[in-house]
Formats: structure tokens, C-alpha cells, sequence
């Protein structure tokens, strides 16, 4: 996970000039103070029985803010199944549980390969660095209090 984590950093700081730090031990990355993302590893469970669908469990720690990226390991838990990018809107706990139905509820985005999830930050980061506009906003201004206007054009008396 702290590869990953490396990864991302130089995938950012190379196309978006973003200076990010690792926090957490690796596995966060800050951007100006805060949370930016958070890699978690997410373990399949043993299948019920052949009715059942897998299901994965991931430790969240103690991450409050950000995304989440989750990679899901495969069933033997030796190897990256696929990607998950969680916004952090999670209902409180410290453990998430995951299957392929639930993925719609968590508002999460599914990817195969890293460079895919690492293109969907880099899209998302570049949306939400960029410049507001330099127009001054408009202010609201109040409307006078008096008489509504009427449909016909005589004024009652």
C-alpha cells in the first residue's frame, strides 16, 4: 500500500505539480493539511457456500476524511483482485464491508488496473485545484417591499 501511495504522489507531483506528503505510515497522502487519500487493503472472506457472493473487509483505521482507495485482493488474499475509490461519506465504523452489490450504496468507482484509479485522482485533484473565477460575484440585491404587481395593467384602489 505505501507503493501505491508512492505511486500516486509522483503521478500527482509530475502531471498536476502537486506537493503531497505521506502520512500515516505510508498509506495517506496529505495535500495542504488535509486528508487527500487513504490505501487500505480490503480481505476476501470465505464464501458461505455457493449461493453466497464474496464479500471483503477492510480496516479503516482511524481515517476521518478523504477518499478511500481500496484494493481488493483476490480469494486467496495474495494478490490485487481490482481498485476501489470511496468517498469518505461512510456510514461510522471501523470496518467497511464490501461485495460486488453493495459497490452502488458506497458511491463507489470500480477500476482494474492502478493507472486507472490514479487517472480518476488526477481528474478529480485537477477539478478541485483549479482557480475560482476571476469575476467579482454579483450581489444579491433586495427587492423593494410593496405591492405585488397585478395580472392587468390598472392598479386597484
Amino acid at each position: 500500500m505505501t507503493e501505491h501511495a508512492g505511486r500516486l504522489a509522483e503521478v500527482l507531483k509530475v502531471n498536476l505539480g502537486l506537493s503531497v506528503e505521506s502520512t500515516h505510515g505510508g498509506i495517506g497522502l496529505d495535500l495542504k493539511g488535509e486528508r487527500m487519500i487513504a490505501f487500505l487493503a480490503a480481505r476476501q472472506l470465505t464464501t458461505r457456500g455457493p449461493d453466497h457472493a464474496p464479500q471483503w473487509k477492510v480496516y479503516r483505521r482511524q481515517i476521518r476524511s478523504g477518499l478511500l482507495a481500496v484494493l481488493r485482493l483476490n480469494a486467496a488474499n495474495d494478490a490485487i483482485e481490482d481498485y476501489l475509490l470511496l468517498p469518505f461519506r461512510l456510514k461510522a465504523g471501523r470496518y467497511v464491508w464490501l461485495s460486488d452489490d453493495s459497490l452502488t450504496r458506497h458511491h463507489a468507482a470500480r477500476f482494474a488496473t492502478f493507472e486507472a484509479l490514479a487517472e480518476d485522482v488526477k481528474v478529480r485533484l485537477g477539478e478541485s485545484t483549479r482557480a475560482g473565477s476571476t469575476k467579482r460575484a454579483l450581489r444579491n440585491r433586495r427587492t423593494k417591499q410593496g405591492r405585488p404587481k397585478t395580472k392587468s395593467a390598472r392598479v386597484r384602489h
